[in-house]
């Protein structure tokens, strides 16, 4: 059953699934994507989650707390084929689409 992922265990999935520095690591705290969004390493560490997404726990649940358009609180959706393509940054859209192919 899926339940609400913590700051802590988000920060060990990335960890632990994908191959980040401490820099980028810090780019992926929800708290931090805010002023961060436009940033050129943000966004390589975004297409880095979109490539791996497969690699999310089953036990994530997403923060439906967050409207859609915050991507990065609705992962699970986003690995499950069910966000909405049209509420992604061009750059991660690609990506996206491509992956359901």
């Amino acid at each position: 059953m899926a339940r609400k992922v913590t700051p802590e265990e988000m920060y060990r999935f990335v960890s632990e699934a994908l191959t980040f520095s401490a820099e980028e690591l810090i780019l992926l705290l929800p708290e931090y994507r805010e002023g961060l969004k436009n940033s050129p390493k943000t966004r390589d560490v975004d297409r880095m989650v979109f490539e791996n997404i497969k690699n999310l726990p089953e036990i994530w649940e997403d923060d439906d707390t967050y409207p859609l358009e915050k991507w990065w609180w609705h992962l699970r959706k986003i690995a499950h084929r069910e966000y909405p393509a049209e509420l992604l940054p061009a750059y991660l859209r690609e990506i996206y689409l491509a992956s359901g192919e």
